[in-house]
């Protein structure tokens, strides 16, 4: 059986290379060292208030729709604009004399005002239209932010729940060590059988993966709140 399992875990390490291989876009088989330890050295310390406002501020995605809105509203104005009278007012000045003195100056203001008064629905239509782009856009951006709102609020529990499922496998773990040491001493004055004895061994070794397993969750979960807060570029220390 543990052989089995060894040989399971191989396989799994073999195809865990691959994936890494295949994320950072390489077609060789490259082997890397890992210099990070798997242990859970970042709490929650902040609350879930703190990471959603995080990602309200810093998503691109959300900053993106946001620039979509500026711009929308902008060609509201100008669409808006359009009806408003145009004013236009020119100078000149010109020097008719090779003596550059004052004696043939010339000089011309002119002034013009254009008002559209019929165009025929073209000018209310176009206002129209930018205006029913903005509210697309708005309408987006609001649904964006309750997405961006839950699938935080999802990762940061996720996180929670990893973080609280490590100290009770950390426990497990302890009382699995103390199980074998007493099954131990208990085989060694011919107390237990060796069936026994094999079983706490078996035990300790599930207890360990399991916190193992859960120090992954922990890492996992944490690199994706991280994410959906938009700030996973300010986190490179925790991360290599």
């Amino acid at each position: 059986e543990l052989t089995q399992m060894r040989t399971d875990a191989a396989t799994k390490v073999e195809t865990a290379w691959a994936h890494l291989n295949t994320v950072l876009g390489t077609m060789t088989h490259d082997r890397y060292l890992l210099t990070s330890s798997l242990v859970a050295e970042r709490k929650l310390d902040d609350a879930l208030s703190v990471w959603i406002n995080s990602a309200i501020n810093h998503r691109p995605d959300l900053k993106e729709i946001r620039l979509q809105k500026q711009i929308a509203a902008q060609n509201v104005k100008k669409a808006h604009g359009a009806h408003l009278p145009h004013v236009k007012i020119t100078g000149k000045y010109e020097i008719n004399t090779e003596d550059f003195d004052d004696s043939a100056d010339n000089y011309t203001l002119s002034a013009g005002v254009r008002l559209n008064l019929f165009s025929g629905m073209r000018l209310s239509a176009a206002e129209s239209e930018a205006r029913a782009l903005l509210a697309a856009v708005r309408a987006r951006e609001y649904q964006a932010i309750l997405g961006i709102r839950l699938e935080t609020e999802n990762a940061f529990q996720q996180a929670k729940s990893a973080l609280t499922s490590i100290g009770v496998s950390k426990v497990a773990v302890v009382q699995a060590t103390e199980t074998l040491r007493i099954i131990s001493n208990r085989y060694k004055n011919g107390l237990v059988t060796i069936v026994a004895l094999l079983d706490a061994e078996v035990a300790l070794q599930q207890a360990k993966m399991n916190h193992f397993s859960r120090l992954h969750d922990f890492k996992v979960a944490m690199v994706r709140l991280m994410l959906s807060a938009g700030t996973i570029e300010n986190q490179v220390s925790f991360l290599l």
